[in-house]
């Protein structure tokens, strides 16, 4: 539920941050979680982005957050309904070097922030009921490449990370049942707004 109530908040911030500021584009995008040793099954997100042009160079800088769901399964077990879910959320700060400045523009970077994780666990039967989540966070580093189609206002991109995820902590008390820690490969496609140039200069008189 938090999770659900976080992101259009962090979305309208972003949103009413860096949409009047010429430099910056606002961005979205779907993301394709792949399975890892521990984690067997692929998963699908979403993701928001800002990023800040400079000018005259070829870097960006920015922030995104993603977003992803998985492992939604129901078993039963002896007369248990026993229902999964593992929910997922990164938090991170990158920097991105841009090559060229033609409709194509490959790029490189490094997302640099925070991994967070809960798995929730509830089994049920007739006279019985219960409900356990465990969370987790990581800190991360996930190198990237990517390609941008510099198509004006409304640019679409492409990008490949992968996702180095390191020591984190759970609840205390709690057994570790999220395989978080997990490093993992994920795959972006997306848009990128551009808003126009904003006449901040002053006119000589």
């Amino acid at each position: 539920m938090k999770n659900r109530i976080a992101f259009p908040i962090f979305t309208a911030l972003l949103f009413c941050s860096f949409a009047a500021t010429a430099q910056f584009t606002i961005g979205i995008q779907g993301s394709y979680h792949t399975a890892s040793d521990l984690d067997r099954k692929d998963q699908i997100g979403k993701g928001l982005q800002a990023k800040y042009f400079f000018r005259n160079t070829h870097l960006a800088v920015g922030a995104g957050m993603r977003h992803w769901v998985k492992n939604y399964e129901k078993t039963t077990v002896n007369e248990h309904d026993i229902r999964t879910l593992d929910i997922s959320t990164s938090f991170a700060a990158f920097a991105e070097w841009y090559f060229g400045n033609k409709k194509l523009r490959p790029y490189v970077g490094t997302d640099i922030g925070v991994y967070a994780s809960n798995i929730n666990i509830e089994v049920k039967e007739k006279a019985f009921a219960m409900n356990a989540e465990n969370k987790r966070t990581n800190f991360g580093v996930a190198p990237k490449a990517g390609l941008l189609f510099n198509t004006g206002v409304v640019s679409p991109f492409i990008q490949a990370q992968y996702n180095f995820l390191f020591s984190g902590g759970n609840n205390k008390g709690q057994a570790e049942i999220s395989n978080s820690k997990a490093s993992f490969a994920s795959f972006d496609i997306g848009i990128l707004f551009r808003f126009p140039k904003c006449g901040c200069k002053e006119k000589k008189s």
